[in-house]
């Protein structure tokens, strides 16, 4: 994780990375809807969203940052083993926090297919 002190300071109600409840104003799947598609057939999954827009809403599961320094959330899907990874744009100067564990979200991203078992989604930006 990013630590206690960040997820605490990123628990603020008024982030825009945080919904209510899943955004009905855009076509977007949940995180174990993606995952579902992706584990039913990746070649399928692949040409729908590889390279293209992807809007997911989920429940962070967990918050890291990858070998490049870019925030990774992993997005669950109601079980422990099956998550959707995102990595969320760091070089957004709005102010916005970093969600934290237990809060549900809502990102437009860019499909990069599946690693590890696992979609990956990268340059996320909240809905």
């Amino acid at each position: 994780g990013l630590g206690r002190a960040r997820a605490a300071a990123a628990a603020e109600p008024w982030s825009p990375f945080v919904v209510a409840e899943r955004d009905r104003t855009h076509a977007t799947l949940t995180a174990a809807e993606l995952w579902a598609l992706y584990n039913d057939d990746a070649s399928e999954a692949d040409a729908r969203f590889k390279d293209k827009p992807v809007a997911v809403t989920g429940t962070v599961a967990d918050v890291r940052r990858d070998y490049r320094g870019e925030v990774m959330l992993r997005l669950s899907t109601g079980d422990a083993l099956e998550t959707v990874r995102a990595s969320i744009v760091n070089h957004d100067d709005s102010g916005r926090s970093i969600p934290t564990r237990g809060q549900t979200v809502s990102l437009r991203c860019t499909g990069r297919g599946k690693l590890i078992g696992s979609p990956v989604l990268e340059s996320c930006r909240p809905i």
